[in-house]
């Protein structure tokens, strides 16, 4: 199975009402990974990004901490599924597997400094080019802009 590792590229928070984004970029390639998430989600990514862990949820700084006590370590963050728009993680620890949310998953990777890896099938069906990416955002900038009544006709 071929997997491709993965950067963060972008955290994305719309004041409109739209559930936060995570972009995740492919290295050495071009297509994008969107996540969608909740506020909770976002926060874990964010707080596990910056210097200071203290925002961090404490069972993401629990288990690495116990991982680190007992002489283990986070091998793996691999992104290995997407069905109906949801996608599937597992965490990689002492070759053993174990599933985990995408966004707790994402979190942990910079708290343990290890690498994202996501499946050739899942960025197949899920991954996006760039191109792409602008063309629903300028889409979306559209319908923001546009009111019901401005595809009504009175027309002949």
């Amino acid at each position: 199975m071929t997997t491709h590792e993965l950067r963060l590229l972008e955290l994305r928070v719309n004041t409109g009402g739209e559930p936060p984004l995570i972009v995740l970029q492919e290295v050495g390639g071009d297509r994008l990974l969107p996540i969608w998430t909740n506020f909770d989600g976002m926060t874990a990514i964010v707080a596990a990004t910056e210097a200071s862990k203290a925002e961090v949820s404490s069972a993401q700084v629990l288990l690495t901490e116990l991982l680190t006590a007992f002489g283990h370590k986070l091998e793996a963050i691999s992104i290995t599924g997407f069905e109906d728009g949801r996608f599937f993680t597992e965490i990689t620890v002492d070759k053993l597997k174990f599933g985990l949310r995408p966004t707790d998953a994402i979190a942990l990777s910079f708290l343990a400094g290890c690498r994202i890896t996501c499946d050739e099938e899942v960025l197949a069906a899920a991954g996006i080019l760039p191109e792409a990416a602008q063309e629903v955002e300028r889409f979306r900038e559209f319908l923001d802009s546009v009111e019901p009544t401005d595809f009504s006709s009175d027309g002949p």
